[in-house]
């Protein structure tokens, strides 16, 4: 029994300590983008897929979207 007890609290506790890691990393507060790592023009589709989407953004703070 106590061999058994073992062996579980040798994988618990792995995953334990992994699931902590995860948990404070979510919590970290990400900084917002730099104005030059989102210039460009960015392209896609809803979640519906029926409606494409253009998003162009210029380094002065001004842009056009099209939908």
């Amino acid at each position: 029994m106590n061999a058994r007890m073992f062996n579980i609290t040798k994988l618990l506790l792995p995953a334990l300590c992994v699931g902590t890691i995860l948990t404070v990393l979510a919590e970290k507060r990400v900084a917002p983008p730099e104005p030059g790592d989102i210039v460009g023009t960015w392209m896609g589709f809803d979640q519906d897929l029926l409606t494409f989407c253009r998003l162009e953004l210029h380094s002065d703070g001004k842009g056009f979207f099209w939908e």
